[in-house]
């Protein structure tokens, strides 16, 4: 998935949202510029950077209208894998093509997202075009860094509900507070925690805490987080993935994967009945 027009990512983010991916990367307000915590944003000083540490740049090229982009960003380079391996082992450099439109040609860019493997002089390694699921990137991530499948004391595979995901906390570690207000998927931080209906789950920062501690209930998801399709068709209780979720009547619901999500937005009453 890739975005060539502002029109047509507009066209395709609306279409993600009838997919039911939280409304996060359709509907929410465009942020005024593009960044991922722990990314630089000077091209120039990253490449500076890559010399000195003697590591190689990892470039994505991004438009804040972009919706493609915001998934690429949020589901895969914010990925606890994914980020472990660009921290360690590259200069992560966020570049805004529409106010960079120099570097846009130098690499030529027909489409956003673009990501480019750089070595320490700009030269291109290599290149990927559109979005990029985090399981896929990150083995690729993984060979073009030259960790081997082996080096599994630095970089573990991890198999639960979020495969590379994983977190001490309830949900993944997404922040709920965020996700229903701030219409963003993000990841909470240890030090902002708090503990409700028997279980830990962390916050993205202290205010978001403190909102959720004033009104608990409003950001619960529904089910506890279990997904409800599961519940009433299989007879069985299946944790939700906030990934996989839907903002349905003001409220967080979370499935298990798409087709169980698809089914629910094609008759939510019939699921969400009882549930509220």
């Amino acid at each position: 998935m890739q975005c060539r027009t502002e029109d047509a990512c507009a066209s395709r983010a609306r279409s993600l949202w009838l997919a039911g991916l939280l409304a996060v990367l359709a509907t929410s307000p465009l942020s005024a510029e593009v960044t991922i915590p722990g990314w630089r944003s000077d091209f120039e000083a990253a490449l500076e950077t890559a010399r000195k540490e003697k590591k190689p740049v990892l470039a994505t090229v991004s438009a804040v209208w972009c919706g493609a982009c915001r998934q690429m960003q949020q589901l895969t380079l914010n990925d606890m894998q994914v980020s472990r391996l660009v921290e360690t082992r590259f200069i992560g450099v966020v570049i805004d093509g529409d106010q960079r439109a120099d570097l846009v040609s130098r690499y030529g860019v027909t489409a956003f997202p673009t990501t480019l493997v750089l070595d320490a002089d700009g030269k291109v390694l290599k290149q990927w075009v559109g979005f990029q699921s985090s399981s896929g990137f990150h083995a690729e991530l993984m060979t073009a860094s030259g960790v081997k499948p082996g080096d599994i004391d630095e970089f573990p595979a991890v198999s639960a509900l979020f495969p590379t995901n994983a977190s001490p906390f309830e949900f993944g570690g997404f922040c709920l507070v965020s996700l229903l207000d701030d219409n963003k998927l993000r990841r909470g931080v240890d030090n902002y925690f708090a503990e409700h209906r028997g279980t830990r789950i962390c916050f993205y920062s202290a205010e978001h805490r403190n909102r959720f501690l004033s009104n608990p209930d409003r950001y619960w998801p529904v089910g506890n987080g279990k997904c409800l399709v599961t519940s009433r068709e299989e007879r069985h209780e299946q944790p939700g993935d906030p990934r996989v979720g839907v903002l349905w009547k003001n409220r967080l619901w979370f499935f298990a994967d798409r087709d169980r999500q698809r089914k629910f937005l094609q008759s939510p009453d019939r699921f969400s009945n009882g549930s509220l």
